[in-house]
């Protein structure tokens, strides 16, 4: 199978796709134009994952959905593109190579925290924080709140934007946006919260779990991402129970460009 990008869809397609799948719309509600278009599409692209297996039955191709409505293993799951971004500002601090920083790297890191900023399920509740809703982790989770995915890379990439804007002179008036979300962004999803998908008994210490319910899919588990994804959780973090501090521009001493986060119960 090749892959030479993802095709450009008609604008009614696109347009129900966006309601479909972001849950403005009801899955059920699928006009039968959209049905037929995703009739043929490969349910291997992500974009069509929600279909699941295809076979013949008296010469007619069929599939059958997964049952999640627009959820499958590979939808709703943002945090590679940060994984990729935070590559780039790693080379930087090895490198300070000021000029890759500003033509290479930059963009990139840039373009993932406007995706966070603007994707319509991110949004700021009554508690004051912002809270991501009906994305995916890791393959699982469906439809979950704060999943692991949307929050450990959140909280990698907005330090790491506002710092590489400082340094660059950039995007001032777009700074004081980064920095009020960073600072209002709901912690990483653990197991003392009242709607996680692992609860831990009373007395017992918190872990970090896959996300906040309920999901589709029914799973449930421990989630150590932050152990290896941006520096979320390194000996340094480990000292402090809680660390979520207002970043300072000039501040060089984030370690990994991504470390000052509201990181509540440690490593585990």
């Amino acid at each position: 199978m090749s892959f030479d990008g993802v095709e450009e869809l008609p604008e009614d397609i696109a347009e129900e796709m966006r309601d479909l799948y972001l849950l403005r719309k009801p899955w059920e509600q699928m006009t039968d134009r959209f049905r037929e278009y995703a009739y043929s599409k490969r349910p291997h692209e992500s974009r069509w994952n929600w279909k699941y297996h295809e076979k013949y039955v008296d010469g007619r191709f069929t599939y059958k959905e997964r049952g999640f409505g627009p959820f499958g293993f590979t939808t709703h799951m943002f945090a590679t593109q940060v994984g990729i971004a935070y590559h780039y500002w790693l080379y930087y601090e090895f490198t300070k190579d000021e000029e890759w920083l500003r033509e290479r790297a930059y963009p990139i890191i840039r373009g993932v925290a406007e995706f966070f900023r603007h994707y319509p399920n991110l949004r700021k509740d009554e508690d004051g924080l912002y809270h991501m809703y009906h994305t995916t982790s890791d393959e699982k989770y469906y439809g979950g709140k704060d999943t692991m995915d949307s929050m450990a890379g959140m909280h990698t990439i907005f330090p790491i934007v506002l710092r590489a804007s400082d340094l660059l002179g950039l995007d001032r008036d777009i700074r004081p946006a980064w920095q009020e979300l960073y600072e209002h962004l709901a912690p990483l999803p653990r197991s003392d919260q009242a709607d996680a998908v692992l609860k831990t008994e009373e007395g017992k210490a918190a872990v970090w779990v896959g996300a906040l319910g309920p999901v589709l899919d029914q799973k449930s588990n421990i989630d150590v991402k932050p152990a290896y994804f941006g520096s979320l959780c390194s000996l340094e973090t480990a000292e402090k129970k809680s660390w979520h501090v207002r970043y300072d521009y000039g501040d060089d001493s984030i370690p990994g460009g991504a470390s000052r986060s509201r990181l509540e119960p440690g490593c585990l």
